[in-house]
């Protein structure tokens, strides 16, 4: 614990009306908090996230910027963008230090001349980029500017129990779950599983708001795969993480990098298989995940029997806590 005066740190986003989507921030701000003052430790949902960047712009000592560059694709775009602008001009004029997250080389929103703009000024005024992949660190490498600092850190793990449990009566050999978006792959898979001929049972459970691509999806739908259309239970995640042969995550385009999805399926005792790219390919070298190079790679894994050592998951989860990485944050960017 340090006991001197602590250096005030803003965290964003701040949670949307909704809340925010997977538990990293909170865990984030909360590990943070033992060397740093979180100017917003709460999770109360704010209307419009640059607005309370803007606000606490001229307080912060240090801004750990996440996804800010994905505002060019918001509501009020444009709007939001300038008030992005003014905030990072207000915190470069104070000469206060940024940290920038890098979780993916572009938003998988797509990009435009707004999200290339943020980037571009966070690659050259950041102190420091840390990102959860090394493909992604490579990249970053080279966009950023000579007196910036880029590092790797592995995506952190929260070791947590859960009671699994379900009401959904499906024996699964594959388990796809989280948000389904386009750039998941599900339905590339699925029209792959398809050719395939294989008697394998896949279950997705997961909240599609892309309409078309819900529909889709539905239209595969068999005896041998069922979609869900909700957001998970952590008790059914859990469930499904252990029963199922493998937990399946199909993933296509070039923004995918990081996964905490991935993280939270290594902890709750899945096997995850995923493409040879981003934080997939990290974690098969620690040997707590699988990954396929195309459709055939990936059929001939599924037909095969593999496994996760307890004692090497177990590992990974001691190595990559919380804990041990704000004490990493800490020792980078300094008080």
């Amino acid at each position: 614990m340090i006991t001197s005066k602590k250096s005030r740190i803003y965290y964003y986003p701040c949670p949307s009306k909704s809340g925010y989507g997977n538990p990293y921030s909170e865990y984030y701000k909360k590990s943070l908090s033992n060397y740093y003052e979180v100017i917003n430790p709460s999770n109360n949902p704010v209307r419009l996230r640059s607005w309370a960047l803007f606000k606490e712009s001229l307080k912060g000592d240090i801004f750990v910027m996440n996804w800010l560059e994905s505002v060019g694709l918001t509501n009020y775009a444009f709007i939001q963008f300038v008030i992005v602008r003014l905030s990072l001009f207000i915190i470069l004029i104070r000469k206060k230090r940024i940290v920038w997250m890098l979780h993916n080389k572009h938003p998988h929103g797509g990009v435009n001349w707004m999200t290339n703009n943020i980037q571009d000024y966070l690659y050259k005024r950041s102190k420091i980029i840390i990102s959860h992949s090394f493909e992604v660190l490579e990249f970053a490498r080279i966009k950023a500017g000579r007196n910036v600092k880029v590092l790797y850190r592995c995506h952190p793990v929260c070791d947590f129990t859960v009671r699994p449990k379900t009401d959904i009566d499906f024996i699964p050999d594959l388990f796809i779950w989280g948000e389904i978006s386009p750039y998941k792959g599900v339905i590339e898979f699925l029209n792959a599983l398809k050719l395939q001929k294989t008697h394998l049972k896949c279950l997705i459970v997961g909240n599609c708001k892309n309409l078309v691509l819900k529909k889709r999806i539905s239209d595969c739908c068999s005896d041998n795969i069922l979609f869900i259309n909700r957001r998970a239970d952590i008790e059914e995640i859990a469930h499904f993480c252990k029963i199922s042969k493998f937990v399946l995550f199909p993933y296509v385009g070039g923004s995918v990098s990081s996964s905490g999805a991935l993280i939270e399926t290594i902890v709750l005792g899945g096997v995850p298989i995923g493409p040879f790219k981003g934080a997939f390919r990290d974690l098969e070298k620690e040997g707590v995940c699988y990954t396929y190079k195309d459709y055939n790679h990936l059929f001939s894994l599924l037909s095969s029997n593999l496994s996760i050592s307890d004692c090497k998951r177990q590992s990974f989860i001691d190595s990559n806590s919380w804990e041990n990485f704000a004490l990493y944050f800490y020792q980078n960017v300094g008080k």
